[in-house]
């Protein structure tokens, strides 16, 4: 296994898989769909597209991309995890050299080392440049285009999310639901913190005193990790939101985003080549970047910026299923009713905190109508984040997207999007209109 290589290897063809986010529940993604895909491809030394204009076949690729977000540490169900990697992930395994680049939400699958009594190939690393028919291609997540994922960040993040994994699967072993059950453990804690720190334990007898120590120590760890994935989930979330529009500007978002946005002057990948960022050279130089991340499939395309207009890229999509048409057509309503609001949000959350601090110091009353100014601007930001949310932005019928690139079996050199239908169990070449 490396990790960070940048040792071009060659191949007539490759597929192209990201965002699968393995360990999430069948209600976010098309698990099972992705099983019977991969039975496929264990069945099968040769694949019929049905292509938009006409049918192609082509062999079964030497090699198989996972593009980042294959397995999902961050909100998936451990338990899971390693019986799909067992039952499926040695299947592509088994029938290519496997290329792992590492996603934001499986930023962790350096430390582990699989042990693979395979022939082929298995590598991790964070990018790959490949040559395919004599070409060559740039592979990334994504991830790496927005100036919030920093390495300190995803560091953290790595060091972190295992010990919380581990948290939450000893959890539900013992209680069923481990998630709930590490968050009641942490309020807890709180409880114990501020009765210790209150010094209302001084007053209850030694031993029961003893007692709220050592319970308030031994749900130290469990707990801190368990506040940093609040943390990472829900405020972060909610001031990128609220400040969306300024941390565009400054960081540049990319979920939910098109190549035709995300290549625009000053955008996060024009951005990305600008700054000269880890890969960035290597890309240039390939001329032909691919990525995901967003979770939208797109491209083949040229950059928009005109410093990029020799860069194709391409983008392949998710797994992930799509909202109800029911929620799409309420976020739409509210994106329109929230939309002049959204401009100055951020003005009034910065105006309310000020506010409250100068009025609550001058006049202990307004404690009381800042409170209640607040819980009206939560509602607000809550309608506002429904409104805006990227996951909205799927596309509607879910897609079930793949790449394949390289010679078919007639020998035309394809950059093409399919996608996965799993009641014909076929490929199907996908359409540039998805709604």
């Amino acid at each position: 296994m490396a990790v960070g290589t940048r040792v071009v290897d060659e191949y007539d063809s490759v597929l192209v898989i990201s965002d699968t986010h393995i360990g999430l529940s069948e209600k976010e993604i098309f698990g099972k769909d992705f099983e019977q895909f991969t039975d496929a491809l264990a069945s099968t030394n040769a694949l019929t597209v049905h292509g938009v204009d006409a049918e192609f076949q082509f062999e079964m690729p030497k090699a198989i991309i996972l593009m980042g977000d294959y397995l999902d540490f961050w909100d998936g169900d451990l338990e899971s995890l390693p019986k799909f990697a067992v039952d499926y992930g040695r299947i592509l395994v088994e029938r290519a050299d496997v290329f792992y680049l590492r996603g934001n939400h499986d930023y962790i699958v350096p430390q582990v080392s699989p042990d693979l009594q395979t022939k082929h190939k298995f590598e991790i690393s964070e990018y790959k440049v490949l040559k395919i028919a004599g070409k060559p291609y740039f592979f990334i997540h994504g991830h790496q285009f927005e100036s919030a994922f920093g390495s300190l960040s995803l560091k953290i993040e790595s060091s972190i999310d295992p010990f919380y994994s581990l948290a939450e699967y000893f959890a539900s072993k013992l209680v069923g639901k481990g998630r709930a059950a590490l968050l009641l453990l942490t309020a807890l804690w709180f409880v114990l913190g501020i009765t210790l720190a209150t010094g209302r334990a001084e007053v209850l007898p030694v031993p029961e005193c003893d007692l709220i120590l050592f319970c308030f120590g031994l749900l130290f760890l469990p707990s801190i990790f368990t506040c940093w994935r609040w943390a990472q989930k829900t405020l972060f979330k909610g001031i990128t939101l609220i400040f969306g529009e300024a941390y565009n500007r400054l960081q540049g978002a990319t979920r939910g985003d098109t190549i035709d946005y995300l290549t625009g002057h000053s955008r996060p990948i024009y951005n990305w080549f600008v700054d000269e960022k880890q890969g960035s050279s290597e890309a240039k130089n390939a001329g032909f970047v691919c990525f995901g991340h967003t979770h939208i499939p797109d491209g083949p395309t040229r950059g928009t910026d005109e410093k990029l207009k020799d860069i194709s890229f391409l983008n392949t999509g998710s797994w992930m299923r799509p909202p109800s048409e029911t929620k799409r057509t309420l976020a739409k309503k509210l994106r329109s009713a929230t939309k002049r609001y959204d401009k100055w949000d951020e003005y009034v959350v910065i105006a309310y905190f000020l506010g409250g601090l100068v009025f609550t110091a001058v006049w202990r009353a307004a404690a009381l109508w800042i409170v209640a100014i607040g819980a009206l601007l939560l509602v607000l930001e809550t309608l506002v984040a429904v409104g805006k949310s990227s996951y909205l932005r799927l596309p509607g019928r879910g897609v079930r997207s793949i790449a394949f690139i390289g010679r078919d079996s007639s020998g035309t050199q394809r950059e093409v999007l399919l996608y996965w239908d799993p009641k014909a169990k076929q490929l199907q070449e996908l359409p540039h209109a998805l709604d």
